[in-house]
């Protein structure tokens, strides 16, 4: 997967919250399968070409 940005825009802040609303249809089905989802992406995702990045915080 290619990145095109570090940070979300407006734009797509907005398709990925409106984007829960599909995950939700049929039992959460939309949530459920970013578990089989080889870049773990849900609906939601998908609707706003999104990916969540886990990052570790370091201390200072």
């Amino acid at each position: 997967m290619i990145l095109k940005s570090d940070k979300l825009t407006l734009w797509q802040s907005l398709e990925r919250s409106l984007g829960y609303g599909p995950s939700t249809l049929e039992a959460g089905f939309g949530f459920f399968q970013a578990a089989f989802h080889e870049n773990r992406q849900a609906v939601h995702d998908w609707i706003a070409e999104t990916v969540v990045i886990k990052t570790q915080v370091t201390k200072e």
